[in-house]
Formats: structure tokens, C-alpha cells, sequence
């Protein structure tokens, strides 16, 4: 039997409810241990883009809940070339051989693994470790160079980037990951953001609403009906912190202080009062049922392509 290697956690249908709003906790406190809990990590390996790549109208709204996610990732057919009118995001499994999983671990720096020694569980070690690796390699594809040479450094706020880009156009990128998958969204010359949740039972739902989403935003949760309210909180909250991710500032933001709006008929928009939020345009993922996924990206009028992740043993 081949040995699997599974990275992060799998959240049970009799997961405890989660009610941070009980335990006296900060709004920075609350939103910090909801993604501790939702979070579940991921991994995957391959090349991209001979396929016909949907505009973000495509992947919007309900139309791409209901997308057939075997037929929209695509493994890609030759190394990825990526042009400044493309958003390109990668699709990768949380379940590795245990020699993928070495690959993966050979491409990391000694400092991401003395970073990943420093993680109490196993778990996060691996996800960590898978998660890195697999940014390193599809990062080497498009810059053609191995995965093991590349550099990061990082912002004020910890959000990483490349050291150098051996003469390229810059190229931003971020991750990621949830139960059973992990997400990597590449760009060239435009910051980018992903999130990526799996659906779980969340405790005290209208009060972590009301703390963190805005006047229009809970309007529209609570005039669902109450099956659907937490599909739809995933929606939003998928959306909201891709956009923060994108913007590299990191969880100390108020998330009630911009306004995502979901259309049946069109992708969905982001405004703010400074109206500097309409300067980025958002696109829901198509992914498996039980999860939600965004993705936010600075101007308009770029287009998305999907690709899924192999794993291998070569690197």
C-alpha cells in the first residue's frame, strides 16, 4: 500500500459549536480563532495553460457554485506563461506519498525549515512544509529556475514576496488553505489575494456577523432563510479576506469597513467610503460542495485561469 501523507485537519460534522462572542474575547481575538478553526491545509504538482481561460463574469456569483470543479481545473499542458492581463490560480490536494513529500520538504530554505521545526503539531509542520514546497515549484516553472534557489522576503505586516525576479516582470502571489485543499493565485505586476474556507458549524453566527460585516452585507445574510445563511456567510467571508490578503494588511483590518455585494448575474463588487476598494475586482472559485473561495485582484479586466496541481516525486 502506497503511504499517504495527510496534511491538515479535517473538521467532523459534530465539531463543537465555536462561540468566541461568549468568551469575552477582542474582535481581533475572535477573527483570529475563527481562522484557527476553519483553517485546514493543503498540497499538489504540474505546468498550465492551453485551455480556454473563463473571463471572471464566468466564475461568479451562483453560476460558479454550481460549475463542475473536475471539468474547470485543468492540468496544465506545457510550463505557464503568465501575462499581465491574467490571474492564474492553482488547485492543489491535501494528501501526498510520503516520498512527493520529501520533494516538496528538499525545495525549502533552511530558514523555512527551522520555521517549520518550530510548529508544536505535526500537522502544521507538514502543512507548512507542503505549502511552501508547492509555491516554490510552481514558482520555479514560471521563472524557470529550481524551486530550491528562489528567495522571499516579506512585508511589514509578514506577507511574503519575491527577494528577486532575475530581471521578470514582478511576480505577486498568495496562498491558501482549507480541509482538504490548498490554493495559489500568481500574477504579474498586480497584487493578488485567495481564501479559501471549508463550511463548518459556526456558534454564535449573527454575532460574528454583526462585529464583522457591514450594514448591507447583514442585510443580505439575514434575509435568507436560515438553511442558507451559512453558505452564505462563507461566500462573504471568502471575499472579505481575500481582499485584505491582496492588500498585504493583514488581520488587524475592519472588516465591516468595506461592503462586498453578491449578484446572481454578475461577478461580485467591492466598495468602501475612501472608494478605494472599487479599484479591485473579486471572482468567486469553483470548488467542492461543503466549501467557498475568492479571489481579489488589484484593477479590472483581468481574466482568471484555473489550474490543478500534480504531485510528483522529481520535483
Amino acid at each position: 500500500m502506497v503511504e499517504l501523507v495527510k496534511l491538515g485537519n479535517t473538521i467532523s460534522r459534530d465539531c463543537p459549536d465555536f462561540r468566541p462572542t461568549k468568551m469575552g474575547l477582542s474582535p481581533y481575538q475572535v477573527r483570529q480563532l475563527f481562522l484557527r478553526q476553519s483553517q485546514g491545509h493543503g498540497s499538489d504538482s504540474t505546468y498550465l495553460l492551453n485551455y480556454p481561460r473563463p473571463n471572471c463574469d464566468v466564475l461568479s456569483g451562483e453560476q460558479s457554485m454550481m460549475m463542475n470543479t473536475e471539468t474547470a481545473w485543468r492540468v496544465p499542458a506545457s510550463h505557464p506563461a503568465l501575462n499581465s492581463r491574467e490571474v492564474h490560480v492553482w488547485r492543489a490536494s491535501l494528501l501526498a506519498t510520503s516520498e512527493q513529500f520529501e520533494t516538496l520538504r528538499d525545495t525549502l530554505s533552511d530558514d523555512e525549515i527551522a520555521r517549520a521545526d518550530r510548529l508544536r503539531l505535526e500537522n502544521k509542520r507538514n502543512e507548512f512544509i507542503v505549502a511552501r514546497g508547492v509555491l516554490r515549484t510552481i514558482l520555479g516553472r514560471y521563472l524557470d529556475v529550481q524551486p530550491a534557489s528562489l528567495a522571499f522576503s516579506y512585508s511589514g505586516r509578514g506577507k511574503p514576496e519575491l527577494a528577486a525576479t532575475v530581471g521578470r516582470e514582478l511576480l505577486c502571489f498568495n496562498l491558501s488553505h482549507s480541509g482538504d485543499w490548498l490554493l495559489c493565485a500568481f500574477a504579474a505586476g498586480r497584487q493578488v489575494g485567495v481564501d479559501i474556507e471549508r463550511h463548518h458549524p459556526v456558534g454564535g453566527l449573527d454575532a460574528i456577523v454583526r462585529r464583522f460585516f457591514s450594514a448591507g452585507e447583514r442585510a443580505a445574510i439575514h434575509s435568507l432563510p436560515e438553511e442558507q445563511k451559512l453558505a452564505s456567510f462563507f461566500r462573504f467571508w471568502t471575499l472579505k479576506e481575500a481582499y485584505v490578503k491582496a492588500q498585504g494588511i493583514g488581520l488587524s483590518y475592519p472588516l465591516d469597513q468595506f461592503d462586498v455585494t453578491l449578484t446572481p448575474s454578475g461577478p461580485p463588487t467591492l466598495c468602501n467610503a475612501q472608494g478605494d476598494a472599487a479599484q479591485w475586482s473579486c471572482v468567486e472559485l469553483p470548488v467542492d460542495p461543503g466549501y467557498s473561495a475568492a479571489l481579489v485582484a488589484a484593477g479590472h479586466g483581468w481574466r482568471s485561469a484555473l489550474a490543478f496541481f500534480l504531485h510528483t516525486s522529481t520535483g
